[in-house]
């Protein structure tokens, strides 16, 4: 069981980067935990079917990384322009039909190949109800982009992410 939980921290850190890590070292003191029920629950593909029928006006459904929730968005102008401001408009729903008026949305975007992230940081306004509007995007290059949407409730934090790729 310790090999296994170190590969998935390590799987972690490869993925993610450094938030990971600090989850992972806070999360046991705060009290967080996982059941394998609510695993089962949030693979339930009725669930995600749901989640998908309920936010149609939206370009991009993503899950997160640990299937928690369902990211749906669309951007403003779309396709995303390159060296230009941009809006997102996202909606957070919880996978397993849990309140979305608690949660919280910090989005980042970078680019892994170069190692570094946007010019501006944006503003993420909560709208209720699971629904944020993102002002103060900007893609200033073409290339391969990651968009991140760092998901909090309380104290459990959750990334879904999306490729983008700007030519």
């Amino acid at each position: 069981m310790e090999n296994n939980l170190r590969l998935h921290v390590r799987s972690l850190v490869l993925k993610h980067g450094f938030i990971p890590i600090a989850l992972i070292v806070m999360c046991p003191a705060l009290g967080c935990k996982r059941t394998e029920s609510s695993n089962q629950r949030l693979r339930d593909p009725g669930l995600e079917a749901k989640a998908v029928q309920t936010v149609p006006e939206m370009q991009h459904r993503i899950a997160s990384n640990d299937q928690t929730y369902r990211v749906s968005f669309t951007s403003k102008p779309s396709p995303i322009p390159m060296n230009e401001p941009f809006t997102l408009d996202v909606v957070v729903q919880h996978e397993g039909n849990g309140d979305a008026e608690n949660l919280n949305l910090a989005v980042d975007a970078a680019m892994p190949d170069h190692q570094h992230g946007m010019n501006t940081q944006p503003r993420v306004l909560k709208r209720g109800g699971g629904r944020f509007t993102v002002e103060g995007m900007l893609f200033h290059m073409p290339g391969h982009w990651e968009l991140y949407f760092d998901i909090t409730d309380a104290a459990v934090a959750e990334r879904a992410q999306f490729d983008v790729n700007l030519e």
